[in-house]
């Protein structure tokens, strides 16, 4: 019993000191991207407030890999002690080792998870719209996904934003005069072209009297002056969203062309992260105590390993979140349980694993 509290303890210094370092990390990248967008509209101060309200959102991404380096140099305190060479010494199994880290990385993961569903969606919802009424002068009113909502001079504006194209697709606009439209205009698509918005042609068509008259013009520029960068800005990434959203958006809500860019992929994988995260601490865990010998060169190759699976595994989560996939619900799951399928495999395979 004492034995694994200390464990626990000297583990949980470990993943707060790794916690720590990468927090900072994420902040300072995130400010430098931030700066670059500072001008008279954002200040440095709204940088530093939205930088610092997505910090759990971006930290929620990254937790089960900030576990997994935490257990690298947990077993690395550990032999640099011998205290892990003592403790296999006098009977404990490699397994008997993690099984003692379990109520300290359970505690850790339901902390994170926590953050995850509530804490990081709530902030990161919230910073991200300051944001965009913030850069685009209060003139983007709402946004959905591909839909979106922005005020003019004369009235309001609907498009569809085409952003690898700098393009905007289905373009409507409504004039209003006295609380009532009295014209509206729709485009099929609009470019940006030399600082503005140009729609090749444009049909307008206005109210007067009950009466509709229609006028058609082509290479019109229109009144909108937000650059393509902050349509960009305003894009909701999965993490803003909690899992019961994603659940209501993937089962109810999809046909109304609500978050159209989450799938059946990002839910499960979002549901696996906690088992994810506890199943690849143990992998590397197990893998570490396999060479434990001071005098063993082959101790810095298996942390080596530990780290480039650690990356490997962070890089194929973040590919298939980013994949818009046209699956459903059990073809999502097979995919998103792929990486853990694979540390899964690694954890049963270093157990048979020799020195």
């Amino acid at each position: 019993m004492l034995l694994s509290r200390y464990f626990q303890n000297i583990y949980l210094q470990s993943t707060a000191i790794v916690g720590m370092c990468f927090l900072v990390l994420i902040a300072c990248v995130g400010l430098m991207g931030e700066l670059k967008q500072i001008d008279m509209h954002y200040h440095l101060i709204d940088a530093i407030i939205y930088t610092l309200s997505v910090l759990p959102t971006n930290f929620s991404r990254l937790y089960p890999t900030v576990l997994a380096l935490s257990s690298v140099m947990w077993v690395t305190w550990m032999r640099e002690r011998q205290e892990l060479i003592i403790a296999h010494a006098l009977g404990l199994s490699r397994l008997g080792v993690i099984t003692s880290l379990f109520p300290a990385l359970i505690a850790i993961v339901i902390a994170c998870t926590a953050c995850m569903e509530w804490i990081a969606p709530a902030l990161g919802s919230h910073a991200k719209q300051v944001q965009t009424l913030q850069r685009s002068e209060g003139k983007l009113a709402h946004s959905e996904d591909n839909h979106m909502w922005l005020k003019t001079k004369k009235g309001f504006m609907r498009v569809t934003p085409l952003i690898e194209e700098k393009k905007l697709l289905n373009i409507y606009q409504y004039h209003v005069e006295h609380n009532e439209v009295v014209a509206w205009s729709y485009a099929p698509e609009a470019r940006w072209y030399n600082q503005h918005w140009v729609a090749e042609t444009q049909t307008t068509h206005t109210l007067d009297n009950y009466q509709q008259g229609q006028k058609k013009q082509g290479e019109v520029t229109l009144p909108l002056n937000i650059q393509p960068d902050i349509f960009e800005k305003a894009r909701f990434k999965t993490d803003y969203f909690t899992l019961n959203q994603i659940w209501t958006s993937l089962k109810k809500a999809k046909a109304h062309g609500v978050l159209e860019r989450v799938t059946w992929v990002n839910y499960w994988l979002r549901v696996l992260t906690p088992l994810h995260a506890i199943c690849l601490v143990t992998m590397v865990l197990i893998w570490l105590q396999v060479s434990l010998d001071l005098r063993s060169p082959r101790f810095s190759w298996w942390v080596m390993t530990c780290v480039a699976a650690i990356i490997l595994d962070f890089t194929v989560v973040e590919i298939l979140e980013s994949i818009k996939w046209r699956v459903d619900i059990w073809e999502g799951l097979a995919i998103a349980a792929f990486p853990l399928g694979c540390v899964i495999a690694g954890a049963i395979g270093g157990v048979y694993v020799r020195n």
